[in-house]
This record gives structure tokens, sequence and C-alpha cells, in this order.
């Protein structure tokens, strides 16, 4: 019961909890980095909760306090869950019951939402064969206090576990991701985007993770560096990228008093004064120009975190699978039924002319790139960067935008290679330009793109209108240019 609490005690650890929290909140706005702001948080509760157990259990000798979740990974924004098991060994729990509810109406004076459940090994097993989510959140989970060993055990049997489960696990993970994308819009570029769970958010950064995690025991993306999958500058680009969008969603968390992950124009508008972008009291025009350029550096760290895990998840993926024959395309690259890959990476960087021929033959097949290729894309782009292109390099170029087939799709990923701004910095200057009203539905450079989506439509017909616009199409004798245009 409550009243067996020592309740001044409890008392002295929440005012601790709370002055510290404020300290943390001033740490934030005097531009303290949004990944160190939610590790010193997660240390803080930790600090906070084992104080809780202690006047909470008369023997902890008998359980683990686990912490799962994005708890787990030290990643608390000041909003965020925080969920926390209590396992033990043994099915009579009479005698925890007392501590247990002590111990989670403390939680509930943190007044932020608590995901408790005192488990068995046994039932926490049984839950994740059945539920992603719990399977997932296990396999974040940190010992924080009580019995190790009773973790331990745990961990022990979920790795065997998940290890002879991890195809199915791993179907399941991309199916929800697939479906993620789909309630959030499908697109990086939504004008209120869901900085959580939508495409380029936090969760993307998370779900490669996970699987990394079941694959290999991956602890750090660093790993990824070491195994040639990403670059150096990738590695530092990502977590740069990452930190953004915890300080955005931080910002959020404060000004909603709960969490709230849905970035919404009126929210844009406060962001962007709290952080700094914009004056407190600054004009309409003032205002909007500070948001535009928030929302351009979220797009942009956003689109980083969707190509770099992207990458990551397909080399991970390919691990998974069986080998494909190859069939040569020329002397570079080959291609699979799925893939267009390089063999001889050295005789791939021997001329820049390779990275446009890759995207020749990314339209003409229809086929994704391996993560191989577009490791070495990524490494070389920049090599066409002010470049004065050959006779060949224009030839393929002119190629390329010779018809709308595919068009919109190849030229989304030159764009994610830097390869389309290098070539038109024109275009490039447009990357991620956000325009604050309520018309658009995307950024500049993404609205170009469906332009020719729409271009590339004509050719199916499916309405009266449409087929009176593609005869007037079909009859346009140099559609180069009517491409180019567009």
């Amino acid at each position: 019961m409550l009243e067996t609490l020592d309740l001044d005690t409890k008392t002295k650890i929440l005012n601790n909890y709370n002055e510290k929290k404020k300290e943390l909140i001033l740490k934030h706005y005097a531009g303290e980095s949004g990944l160190e702001i939610v590790r010193q948080l997660s240390d803080l509760t930790d600090e906070t909760i084992k104080e809780f157990a202690k006047i909470s259990f008369p023997d902890l000798d008998k359980i683990a306090i686990i912490v799962l979740g994005g708890y787990g990974r030290r990643e608390l924004c000041f909003k965020s869950d925080i969920d926390i098991s209590i396992v033990y060994t043994h099915e009579d729990i009479s005698k925890l019951k007392v501590g247990i509810e002590n111990f989670y109406y403390c939680l509930l004076d943190l007044k932020v939402d608590i995901g408790f459940s005192p488990r068995n090994i046994s039932t926490f097993l049984d839950l994740s064969k059945e539920d992603l989510t719990v399977a997932t959140a296990l396999l974040q989970g940190r010992f924080l206090y009580g019995n190790e060993e009773i973790f331990k055990t745990l961990t022990d049997r979920f790795k065997r576990l998940i290890k002879q489960r991890r195809k199915s696990y791993i179907e399941a993970t991309l199916k929800a991701r697939k479906i993620r994308y789909q309630n959030t819009g499908s697109s990086i570029y939504m004008m209120e985007p869901h900085v959580k769970e939508g495409e380029g958010g936090l969760r993307d950064f998370h779900e490669v993770y996970w699987i990394a995690k079941v694959l290999d025991n991956v602890n750090d993306y660093r790993y990824f560096v070491e195994k040639e999958i990403i670059l150096e500058e990738e590695y530092i680009e990502l977590m740069n990228a990452y930190d953004f969008l915890l300080k955005i969603r931080n910002q959020m968390h404060l000004l909603c008093n709960k969490k709230c992950d849905v970035l919404t124009f009126p929210l844009q508008e406060e962001v962007a004064k709290k952080l700094g972008y914009a004056e407190k009291e600054a004009d309409y025009e003032h205002l909007r120009e500070s948001v535009e350029r928030m929302m351009k550096l979220y797009y942009l760290n956003a689109k980083s975190i969707n190509n770099i895990t992207n990458r990551i998840l397909k080399n991970l993926i390919e691990q998974e699978n069986p080998y494909e024959e190859y069939i040569p395309i020329d002397d570079v690259f080959v291609r699979t039924s799925s893939e267009i890959d390089v063999l001889n990476p050295k005789k791939f960087e021997q001329n820049p002319v390779n990275i446009l021929k890759a995207f020749k033959y990314y339209k003409q097949y229809g086929l994704n790139f391996s993560s191989n290729l577009e490791y070495l894309l990524r490494k070389n782009e920049r090599l066409l960067k002010n470049k004065v292109l050959t006779e060949e390099e224009k030839s393929i170029i002119r190629e390329i935008f010779s018809t709308v087939s595919n068009l919109p799709r190849t030229l989304k990923k030159m764009q994610d290679f830097y390869v389309l701004d290098d070539l038109i910095p024109e275009f490039g200057y447009q990357r991620c330009h956000f325009q604050y009203d309520h018309y658009h539905k995307y950024t500049t450079d993404a609205h170009a793109i469906k332009a020719l989506e729409e271009l590339e439509n004509l050719q199916r017909i499916d309405s009266p209108q449409k087929k009176q616009i593609y005869d007037i199409y079909k009859d346009i004798e140099k559609k180069e240019l009517l491409i180019w245009s567009v």
C-alpha cells in the first residue's frame, strides 16, 4: 500500500528530478545538442527510478528492473513514454505485490506516460513471439536495477529465440515500415511532417538498428563505416541529422506539454521562434522566411536519414538473400533479376562516365541499385561537380531525358546521390525548398518531379479528359524539349 512508502524521501527524490529536469530544459534552450539532452534526461530518469525502487521493494534480489524502447536506448525526449518492466523468475508474486504497487505510483508522479509491465521470463518470451512491439522493445532492453542475473537469463534466451525467428522478424519490421509510410503520407516532403513515424523520421533510424542487432548484434552505427556500407562523412551526416530531429522533437514536447510528433503549421512557427530561427516579435514576412529556412533544414536532414538508412537496410537484406546469377550489361555493370551492380569497384572509379551510365541503366532496366553500387555512387559523385562534360557524358544525359518513361523515378534517384544537383545547379538550389503556405503539399523540387510524373501518367489513358491531352502530347515532335521545360 502507498502508506508503507517513506513519503518524505519520495518527495525529495521527485524534487531533485524536477529541478534537474528544469536545468536540462535550460541547457536545451542554451543550444545543447538534441542527442546530449536525451541522454542526460535518460540518465536522470535512471537515477530517479533507482531511488524509487529502493524505497518500494524490501528485497531487490528477487526482481530485475529493465527499461525498454527509446528509454532503453538512452533516448528520452522531454515527454517520451517511459517503458519499464519488472522481471521475476518465480510464479508467486504475492510477496512483490505491495512493492510493485508502490513503485508504480511513484512512477506516475513523473508526469509522463508510463508503460509498466511486471512479467516472468516465460511470459515475456511468449509475448515476444506473438507481438512485434514486445520483441522490438526487448531488443533495446537495458538492465537498470535489481538482480542482473535475471536480466541476463532473459536476454540470453531472447537472443536465441530471435536468431531462430530472425527472418519472420525482419519481414514483419519491413511490413510495418511500409504501413508506417502509407499512414504518414508516403513522402519526406510533407508540409506537416511526422517527425517520429514519417519517412525520414526518427523511426527510420531505429528500424535499421533493430534489424542490424538481430542479424549481427550491432550496437553502433559506426559498424557500418567499418564494413564500408556507408562513408565516414555519411556517418557524421547521419548522426547530425538524427541530432537535429531530436532537438526539434524536444521543442515540440515542451511547447505541447505532452508527447506530440506532427510538426503542424502553428507548431512550425513556435518551434522556429523558440530555437532562434525567428525573433519572438517577428513580422509575418520575417517569420515566413524563418520557418522556410528551418523546414528546409528539416527536409535535408530527413532526406539524409532516409537515404543512408535505406542503403544500410538494403545491404543487410542482401546478406540474407541467396546468391543470384549475374548477367553482364557492359564491361563494368552487371544485373540480377532485381538489381544493378558492379563487380569491379576500381574499374567503376576509373571513369566518371560510369556514374551517368549507372542512371542510364537504372532508367532502362527499371531495377534498383545494389548497396555496393550506391556506396560507389555516393563516394564518387563529386567527380561530376563543376566538371566539363565529355561528348559521351552529354550523350548519356540527353538519352536519359529523351523519354518520360521511368524518368521521374530516375531523377529522384539522381537527386538522392546529388548527381542532379551537380548537373543542374539551378535544381540543386531548390533542393528541399519549403514554401510556407497552405497551397503547396510538397517542397519545390518534389513538385517539379511530381509534374514529370503527371507527364508520364498521360500514357495511361484512363479518362476522356486524359485522352484529349494525350492526343495533343503524342503529336509533339520534340518531346524532350517539353520534358526539359517541365
